[in-house]
């Protein structure tokens, strides 16, 4: 069944909070890359949980982890195929690397500046 779910370790205590998506709009994927690369440039998943469905995308991933969420299921290839993304390493990880290119950035643009 699709919809946001709890894991259990063997003692019974709560591991992972997840949701499950699947791609909105009549969109499908045949491998793990195409769905990772839609959802890094903000392309809408629909969060599937149980009657309700909602729109989503990666500008929602603080939201989501302030309610509690600490992973995605992404279902793709027909709904076939799934993939989780645990939000907590996954996405801390990816905006540490936004905020070292950002610095990079900066450093080089204050670079620039000072030749002039």
């Amino acid at each position: 069944m699709l919809g946001s779910r709890v894991s259990l370790n063997p003692l019974g205590e709560s591991t992972m909070a997840f949701f499950t998506l699947i791609p909105a709009f009549g969109r499908d994927y045949r491998s793990k890359a195409g769905v990772l690369m839609d959802w890094n440039q903000g392309k809408d998943f629909l969060i599937c949980h149980g009657p309700d469905t909602m729109y989503c995308s990666i500008r929602d991933v603080p939201r989501m982890m302030d309610s509690g969420m600490t992973g995605l299921e992404f279902r793709y290839g027909s709904l076939r195929k799934l993939m989780i993304v645990d939000l907590d390493a996954d996405y801390r990880r990816m905006v540490e690397s936004k905020a070292r290119r950002d610095e990079c950035h900066i450093d080089m643009a204050a670079q620039h500046t000072d030749r002039h």
